[in-house]
């Protein structure tokens, strides 16, 4: 166990003692230096989740959860306009959303073939499964469901899918489908106080939600140029124009996704297509909390869910458009979009922010009013926090349990360190005496090691630099190939999902019931596997660079204007003000 008390008093000797954040949107005349110096104090521990305190902050997620269940409505939505404007507004949303909606459909119908396309699995657990991996999900485990009107959907989409419906029929075969009763509620560390409730949701469920989703973001791109790929970037120049000139306010919601109601729903999407159908029928109708209670969500859907996100991006950006409509706003300028919605965080033009933020309220969304900003030199968006067209956004130190958890911390603050030109020595300090000295190139993961100049006992050999690093160890299986033909195999490797595939399995790696023996081989007879379960280990691997000076430009933040994700008017990160950073170590 670090001591973390030791690693705040020196970072608040750096900082002379500027550890808590104020308003930053009030305070129009400090220097952007000390709002840097705020924001680092502010982040530094905010989202950190020790150990030992995890059922403290399970119990606190739970009980937020269950309350903005219990205060969206049981029965129909009620939008409850004060004045024709609003009257105007609820009339235009609707019609927005099934305008968006209709204009796809006449030309990319949402249909079986768009469903055999676009289905996936998610990135976490699903229910039967023993691991995260596709090979597991989708070949190697029980199909959990809890509907099962969804199987004819399934099969039906595989029909013309060849490789993958044969390995669904030798899956099908050997481990059937097995009905669940709905999501399961788990939680996730997020910090202290509070952990972050997520869901896992049934494997099939899952499969369809990941088409919905698809779909949905495909509305987004087609009538709001909207693509989740690359929209962050849009919010943080919009954030960044907003910090210098104030034409442009940030947004954030409180629980977004859980208040978003399965009424509301309802009211705004068509109700007689094969979308909306898929929709109610795809999603969680109960959940089980993790005492083994059994509940009935209010919400449209859970963090987990498939077609959570980009259904609540499309929700705000028809509000946001509403809004314009009534303020006489276009959506797109001649300098580009005029509005950006990337979930939860939305931004609008000042002259439309309140009236947006009454708007959202009577839609049940509840305004995060200490992240959100339309006054004053500070907006915040999607991971960049704008001080007068400065990007000050902090450090957070998420845990300093392993050596790789060390480096990334390290790494972090001496970047922040140099970019605003503030010292942070004794925190650096102090941070390198709890990990090896292990130094790499500035191109390495921040959890490789210590980034920095070459060291003089690194080897060179014909101009190639060879080094040591840290490097997640992946699980390796040895992958049954001749049970199933190797078709489960090939797909995951074709979707990415397999790395290093060996086929020379034989015989001898069978038992008498002709099952692969449980034995390790070398590391050539086996595959990594993308994905998988558990707490990531690290090992000491050895990697060559030809160029251990280079210093990529993702690195250079600063030398971008606000719109392009940097901040303007300062000088660029350079590999210069990071050596001077440790030269002031004297490591």
């Amino acid at each position: 166990m670090r001591d973390y008390a030791s690693l705040y008093q020196a970072l608040r000797s750096d900082l002379d003692g500027e550890l808590l954040a104020p308003d930053l949107g009030c305070l129009s005349d400090t220097s952007v230096r000390r709002a840097a110096q705020h924001c680092l104090g502010a982040s530094f521990y905010k989202k950190l989740a020790p150990k030992g305190n995890q059922e403290k902050a399970d119990l606190a997620a739970l009980e937020k959860f269950k309350a903005v269940n219990d205060s969206l409505p049981e029965s129909t939505f009620d939008f409850n306009p004060s004045n024709e404007v609003e009257s105007c507004f609820w009339d235009y949303l609707r019609d927005n959303f099934r305008t968006a909606i209709d204009q796809v459909q006449n030309t990319v119908p949402f249909d079986l073939d768009f469903i055999r396309e676009h289905m996936a699995i998610g990135p976490g657990s699903a229910q039967k499964a023993d691991s995260r991996s596709m090979l597991t999900k989708l070949f190697k485990s029980r199909m959990s469901y809890a509907n099962e009107s969804l199987i004819p959907y399934y099969r039906a989409a595989l029909s013309e899918t060849g490789l993958w419906a044969e390995a669904e029929m030798l899956r099908f075969h050997r481990y059937g489908f097995e009905k669940v009763l709905g999501g399961r509620i788990f939680f996730a560390p997020k910090n202290a106080e509070i952990s972050r409730t997520c869901c896992t949701e049934a494997n099939l469920e899952m499969l369809i939600q990941k088409a919905i989703g698809a779909y949905y973001e495909l509305i987004l791109e087609t009538v709001f140029k909207i693509s989740l790929d690359t929209q962050p970037q849009i919010n943080r120049r919009l954030a960044g124009i907003g910090s210098i000139d104030g034409s442009f306010g940030t947004i954030d919601l409180a629980s977004a996704s859980d208040s978003f109601g399965i009424h509301l729903f309802r009211k705004v999407q068509p109700n007689n297509s094969f979308l909306s159908w898929m929709v109610e029928q795809s999603r969680s109708s109960f959940l089980v909390l993790p005492d083994g209670e059994v509940m009935e969500p209010r919400m449209v859907s859970t963090m987990g869910n498939g077609f959570t996100f980009p259904l609540m991006t499309l929700l705000f950006a028809c509000v946001v458009k509403s809004v314009y409509q009534l303020k006489e706003i276009h959506l797109h300028g001649p300098e580009g979009p005029n509005f950006s919605v990337f979930g939860d965080d939305i931004i609008v033009r000042r002259e439309a922010y309140d009236f947006t933020i009454s708007m959202l309220g009577k839609l049940g969304f509840q305004v995060n009013v200490l992240k959100s900003f339309n006054s004053g030199p500070f907006r915040e968006s999607c991971g960049h926090d704008y001080f007068k067209g400065f990007n000050v956004r902090g450090v957070y130190i998420k845990s300093l349990e392993t050596s790789a958890d060390v480096f990334s911390a390290f790494n972090r603050l001496a970047r922040w360190s140099a970019r605003h030109s503030i010292p942070l020595d004794r925190t650096l300090r102090l941070l390198k005496s709890w990990c090896p000295t292990i130094w790499v190139p500035w191109t390495e993961a921040d959890i490789a090691g210590l980034k920095g100049p070459m060291p003089p006992n690194v080897k060179v050999k014909e101009g190639i630099v060879y080094y040591r690093c840290f490097s997640p160890k992946p699980k390796r299986y040895l992958v049954d190939e001749l049970h199933d033909g190797g078709i489960p195999a090939v797909i995951c490797a074709l979707a990415g999902h397999i790395k290093g595939l060996d086929n020379s399995i034989t015989d001898r790696d069978l038992d008498d019931e002709g099952q692969v023996k449980p034995v390790i081989r070398a590391p050539e007879r086996f595959t990594s596997i993308r994905g998988d379960r558990g707490v990531t280990r690290y090992k000491v691997v050895q990697r060559a660079i030809p160029w251990w000076d280079y210093f990529p430009n993702t690195l250079m933040e600063n030398s971008l204007p606000p719109w392009e994700g940097g901040c303007q008017g300062r000088d660029p990160l350079s590999r210069d003000a990071w050596e001077r950073v440790l030269a002031g170590l004297d490591l």
